[in-house]
């Protein structure tokens, strides 16, 4: 396992989706990425696997899935219906390596939203 904590409910700073309320923080997640050979065929002496390290940055999604962190990339906050997710990833908490928070709002105001 990485170096890392995941938000759980009764965390100060966790705002449900089922809920509708902004997400709470925003991070940078470093993970190994599953990856496979370059050739179909290659000597087992000769083979040597350069693993992926993707860097994510998004908003920690508290997951609904045990055993992944989950980052949405955007969200829209609107007054009078539910916010809406973009570009949502799940990624397996075993491959993380490392999450960095930011310093964010925890909650963005509603009303302070341009009206159309």
């Amino acid at each position: 396992m990485g170096n890392y904590t995941v938000l759980s409910k009764s965390d100060p700073g966790y705002h449900s989706p089922m809920h509708q309320e902004p997400l709470a923080r925003a991070a940078i997640v470093e993970w190994v990425d599953a990856f496979d050979g370059d050739d179909t065929w290659v000597f087992g002496d000769e083979y040597k696997p350069d693993p992926a390290i993707p860097v994510t940055i998004g908003w920690v999604w508290p997951s609904e899935f045990d055993g992944y962190i989950t980052l949405t990339s955007t969200y829209c906050v609107f007054r009078d219906k539910a916010n809406i997710y973009s570009n949502v990833i799940h990624i397996p908490s075993g491959m993380v390596k490392k999450i960095t928070y930011l310093d964010n709002p925890a909650i963005i105001d509603k009303k302070r939203r341009r009206s159309r």
